[in-house]
């Protein structure tokens, strides 16, 4: 009796546990895996116990997803075990974690209106914020495919009965930046890391030789250091952009734009929405970033932006020459292009301090 229950939980995780989810005020749906398998972006409420039940018969061996606003709740989404503590410390304790079956932890937390982020982007750490729209696969659901197909979602501490006691995120913890543990950092992060922990390490040092130390102690503690040319490069280039007043880390970013710039880009609001975007996350460096209309549209870059709506604003900003391509990517998954800030474009590119 025992291995037929478990086999049928296993089969069938949105018939066995969908009408116990929303008894917990869960807005709960139907997934291939981890994908929706019903339309639901203009749901305003939970689906009640009478919709549920139609979705059963069809859906009964799906896994079950929870879109997480109207659950009421935010999910932070760490893939890297070893961010865990840092994430709490950041975001706060609390009582509900569950664990993916790759080994990952969803941090859950009451809903304070916080919108899709992916901290890979501004931090580069493999953490995602679920909140507006945000999908979390709950247990009891089973990776049903991949490398780690048949293990299961389940608690690691809590349970449902911990939804009505949930903590909000600490105040200012989305406009924190996480230092990346350095056993965490992947090898294409070292540069990246490096050079964000040492803007913010300039504000303590009294000229380049003091940050070049800084930048050789934490290159030692790297798993894979980099070689000592690439490190005192990092490091002047850090103390270049503080020497000039320029250093925004810890501090709201700003950029500059010429009168120019502004009146080429005025005329498409979407292109210069973007270009704003951009320069926040990458004017202060030369180095390559990415421009994937799809990851941006999940991590919401800006709300209520589609594919098309990004891929129009993109293409536009690289034929009037405010972006340059220079890899092509969509070759395989995870292949996005990348793009530099085009220095014939008449705009003075860097992020500055607050006036």
């Amino acid at each position: 009796m025992a291995v037929s229950k478990l086999r049928q939980v296993r089969l069938e995780p949105f018939a066995m546990a969908a009408q116990e989810l929303r008894s917990h005020g869960l807005a709960v749906l139907p997934l291939d895996d981890k994908e929706p398998r019903i339309q639901f972006k203009n749901w305003s409420a939970p689906p009640g116990k009478e919709a549920i039940e139609k979705f059963i018969p069809k859906f009964g061996d799906s896994n079950i997803g929870i879109i997480c606003h109207l659950s009421g709740v935010t999910v932070v989404d760490i893939d890297d075990p070893s961010l865990i503590e840092a994430m709490l410390e950041r975001f706060g304790d609390t009582p509900l974690r569950t664990a993916t079956p790759r080994g990952g932890v969803h941090l859950w937390y009451q809903h304070n209106g916080e919108h899709n982020r992916d901290l890979r982007t501004s931090d580069e750490i493999d953490v995602d914020i679920k909140g507006h729209n945000g999908i979390i696969v709950v247990p009891p659901s089973v990776r049903q495919n991949g490398q780690h197909e048949g293990k299961p979602y389940q608690f690691v501490t809590g349970s449902w009965d911990d939804l009505p006691r949930l903590p909000k995120i600490l105040p200012g913890a989305l406009n924190r930046v996480t230092p990346t543990p350095l056993g965490a950092v992947k090898q294409g992060w070292r540069n990246t890391s490096l050079f964000k922990a040492l803007l913010r390490q300039a504000h303590h040092c009294d000229n380049e030789t003091d940050l070049i130390d800084v930048a050789k102690t934490i290159n030692d503690d790297f798993p894979d250091p980099l070689p000592e040319a690439e490190v005192i490069k990092t490091a002047k280039s850090a103390w270049d952009i503080h020497a000039r007043g320029e250093n925004w880390s810890g501090k709201e970013a700003r950029f500059q734009i010429t009168r120019s710039a502004y009146n080429a880009l005025s005329p498409d609001s979407n292109a210069l929405n973007l270009f704003h975007c951009l320069q926040f996350s990458h004017g202060a460096r030369s180095e390559p970033f990415a421009v994937s209309p799809k990851a941006m549209r999940k991590a919401n870059v800006i709300p209520g932006w589609g594919v098309d709506r990004y891929t129009n604003a993109r293409n536009k900003l690289e034929s009037m020459g405010a972006i340059k391509c220079i890899y092509r990517g969509g070759r395989k998954p995870h292949d996005p292009s990348m793009f530099t800030f085009d220095p014939s474009f008449p705009l003075r590119v860097g992020k500055l301090n607050p006036i």
